[in-house]
């Protein structure tokens, strides 16, 4: 199998991770993979054997690059094409149409289509043959909000690899963000974006965290919303007890570290840093959206609140702080589920599977 990834974001999140494991996966297991990206997109750990390109897509749209597609697909004989955006659909979908190859659009959440948008429609329609997310919900969602999708769209979970994190790594992590060893860890790894809700977290806690001492929020991430973050930690006088652990390329090692994780997100697909908090064995706290209830069972490895209902998550965080056997349940769980659904080995297998079940139609 003969396979052509299309991703022109250059900040992907979640898409990064996702690529990553499955373009691996299919080239270790003997498939073709060849991968083009922005000029300006992020480099991924791909294994050697992957081809990857790296193309201008325009602002919106770059005349050239139908021409480009044509040619690469027929180069390399291309069998398959998975795209992200419509940006990437505009500059491969034509060739794709011309020489009846399937193209694949990865829906990250149902926003991602304007039901209203004439073009939008016209580039689905026209182009793509098979829609792919990795949350029930984001497919059930994304068929309410346009009706007139009539392309297939399969849901596969996202997986991660888990690795043993060894105590030292935790303590040594412990010790350079300064935390005493009797402090319990509230943790939430995320983009500092707005619709992450961690200005929410910290007013929310800001009254827990000045009359417990041994309590500290740690958030692992960056964006542009830190510098608010800052100030608002500052303002509700916790900035001692709010530490900004800046950037990380080991959320599982964070995960490790925290005692309650957390999601307070506006909006979500299916969060990689849940399936995250999920791996490292420990309790989670998010908001009852898209497909983050698919992951967290409300009252057995966690708790669901809607968004902005700060009395629930102040209520259950203390609950879990102050219950260690229920924190300890709740995190086997989640491990549990983890291993059940969520693992890299899972993932692969089943995209791998969705792909050789579309060339055998």
């Amino acid at each position: 199998m003969n396979v052509l990834f299309v991703l022109s974001k250059k900040n992907w999140g979640g898409v990064n991770t996702w690529a990553t494991s499955v373009i691996n996966h299919l080239a270790q297991n003997g498939h073709k993979v060849t991968l083009v990206t922005s000029r300006r997109s992020p480099a991924l750990p791909i294994v050697s054997s992957v081809k990857q390109r790296r193309i201008s897509f325009g602002f919106d749209f770059n005349p050239v690059a139908p021409i480009y597609f044509l040619a690469l697909i027929l180069s390399q004989k291309i069998d398959l094409v998975m795209a992200n955006v419509e940006k990437d659909i505009m500059s491969v979908g034509l060739a794709c149409k011309l020489l009846k190859i399937p193209l694949i659009r990865r829906i990250g959440r149902e926003q991602d289509f304007n039901p209203k948008s004439r073009k939008t429609k016209f580039i689905h329609q026209t182009f793509v043959t098979h829609g792919f997310c990795t949350s029930k919900a984001v497919a059930d969602a994304t068929y309410r909000r346009c009706d007139w999708i009539k392309t297939e769209i399969k849901f596969v979970y996202s997986g991660i690899e888990s690795k043993e994190i060894a105590p030292d790594e935790i303590a040594a992590l412990r010790q350079a963000l300064k935390l005493d060893k009797n402090d319990r860890v509230l943790g939430i790894t995320a983009r500092l974006s707005q619709e992450k809700r961690i200005d929410f977290l910290i007013e929310v806690f800001a009254p827990l965290l000045r009359e417990r001492n041994n309590i500290k929020l740690v958030i692992a991430g960056k964006g542009g919303e830190e510098e608010k973050l800052r100030k608002i930690a500052e303002d509700r006088g916790v900035n001692k007890s709010v530490i900004f652990a800046g950037y990380t390329d080991r959320p599982l090692l964070f995960a490790a570290l925290y005692d309650i994780c957390y999601l307070p997100t506006a909006y979500e697909s299916f969060p990689f840093s849940v399936i995250e908090y999920m791996a490292a064995g420990k309790p989670t706290i998010a908001s009852n959206v898209g497909g983050i209830p698919e992951g967290i069972t409300d009252g057995e490895n966690g708790f669901l609140i809607e968004p902005n209902d700060g009395e629930k998550l102040l209520s259950y965080t203390i609950k879990l702080l102050d219950d260690e056997k229920l924190r300890k349940i709740m995190g086997e769980n989640a491990r549990k589920r983890f291993l059940e659904r969520h693992s890299a080995a899972q993932m692969t297998k089943n995209v791998e599977a969705y792909f050789l079940s579309i060339l055998k139609r």
